[in-house]
């Protein structure tokens, strides 16, 4: 075989094993070129000083770091310091086995001899075991089966540990992080250890449910898994109860608007029908007044006893007038009261008490509401800018004659439809 070896045995299958400072190589029978084991295959450590088998078959090696069992079929067991083994390492070619069955492997000043059926082994698979945990929890680990971190603290830290505690750093740990709502085939991440210990780290989790599973195993035993149960929660803004809040805002703002906009409609209507009321009226006073000067014929008598429809006419007259006067001066923007009175040849105090007699409205109102009758004329004409359009019907600005036209026809200049309106403003014309 060509290998330089510390110890040396011929097993009851006719393998040959070799104990050398670097593994335990394992020959089959009439076989030259050998298999090894190490350390990364359960062995205590890859310096092997002696090897003997037992009753059973089984093949138990000394090491510089512990005692390992080897079987067919089995993983590598392996016990260290902490289980009885001597300290200061083994002497080579210094095993044997017993008349009663026992193994002695020897040391230096010192042996250790036991029994191998009455060694406890490990459990075939090694379920992981939290020991640490960065979030707050109601139970203390290891006796934690679940988090629960809020949104703005999804960060977790935690450290797991196996119940080998004779070779803790032969444990190889694997962990997956799934989502509730993924498939079962996630990946592991496997990775081995320093000191024994799997630490691992989670930040910026996104709300929702997750399954944290950890395995563990030593050599070729089987994974044993643990499983522990991760929920971030979700903003406040972001629950049933906020959805449900902005479903009733929503609904809410809608019947609002809807609400103001049939409130705007209906205070427009009326202001179109008061409109209408009042240039009809003035239509037909001035209808009336052009009808009486055709008919009448005034003589002597009537001079001097005027009767009823005199006086009516006579009214009507006076509207007309005063009408025809403020037509005449609507692009002054001075031109108000004051000066109707004057032209008029009347007092403000009678004038208004006549006007609002007559047409139930004050002498101010009557001017602008004729003045804006003209501006709408002009806007359904077209060809103005709303500027001009304010100059040209005596307003001192074209923002006080916006608000002053919204509040006559419920509607702003630039919503003004003058194809709607151009049939009623020539019919009250």
């Amino acid at each position: 075989m060509g290998r330089a070896f510390n110890d040396r045995l011929v097993d009851s299958r006719g393998r040959t094993w070799l104990a050398t400072p670097d593994g335990l190589w394992r020959y089959a029978a009439g076989d030259s070129v050998g298999r090894p084991l190490y350390s990364d295959d359960g062995l205590a450590g890859n310096f092997v000083h002696s090897v003997v088998e037992d009753g059973s078959g089984r093949i138990w090696v000394a090491t510089a770091h512990g005692i390992s069992c080897v079987a067919d079929g089995e993983p590598i067991v392996s016990y260290g310091p902490a289980d009885g083994t001597l300290p200061d390492g083994y002497a080579n070619a210094s095993a044997a086995r017993l008349a009663d069955g026992r193994i002695a492997m020897g040391g230096r000043t010192e042996a250790t001899v036991f029994h191998p059926d009455s060694v406890s082994t490990w459990p075939r698979s090694l379920r992981p075991l939290l020991v640490e945990a960065s979030a707050p929890t109601a139970e203390a680990a290891p006796y934690v089966d679940g988090f629960t971190l809020r949104h703005d603290h999804a960060a977790l830290h935690l450290t797991f540990a196996s119940l080998c505690h004779a070779q803790p750093l032969h444990v190889r740990f694997r962990h997956r992080l799934v989502p509730s709502n993924a498939h079962a085939d996630t990946a592991w991440a496997e990775s081995g250890t320093t000191d024994g210990r799997l630490r691992l780290s989670f930040a910026h989790l996104a709300p929702g449910r997750y399954r944290l599973q950890v395995a563990a195993r030593t050599g070729c035993a089987a994974w044993g898994e643990g499983e522990w149960a991760v929920v971030v929660l979700p903003p406040w803004w972001q629950t049933p109860w906020a959805r449900a809040a902005y479903v009733l805002l929503g609904a809410a703002m809608v019947g609002l608007c809807v609400r103001l906009y049939m409130h705007r409609e209906r205070r427009r209507l009326l202001r179109r029908h008061r409109e209408e009321l009042l240039f009809a009226r003035i239509r037909g006073l001035m209808d009336q007044v052009a009808r009486l000067e055709e008919e009448r014929q005034p003589t002597p008598a009537t001079e001097q006893q005027p009767t009823a429809a005199t006086a009516s006419a006579e009214d009507n007259e006076f509207v007309a007038r005063a009408a025809a006067l403020v037509e005449m001066h609507a692009g002054e923007a001075g031109y108000g009261v004051e000066q109707l009175a004057a032209d008029l040849c009347m007092e403000r105090t009678g004038l208004y008490k006549r006007l609002t007699a007559l047409i139930d409205q004050s002498p101010s109102r009557f001017i602008r509401s004729l003045r804006l009758r003209r501006a709408a004329a002009l806007i359904e004409q077209g060809g103005l800018t709303l500027a001009e359009i304010a100059e040209r019907t005596g307003f001192s600005s074209p923002s006080y004659f916006t608000k002053c036209f919204a509040e006559e026809y419920g509607a702003k200049p630039s919503e003004w439809r003058g194809a709607e309106m151009k049939g009623k403003s020539v019919g009250t014309a």
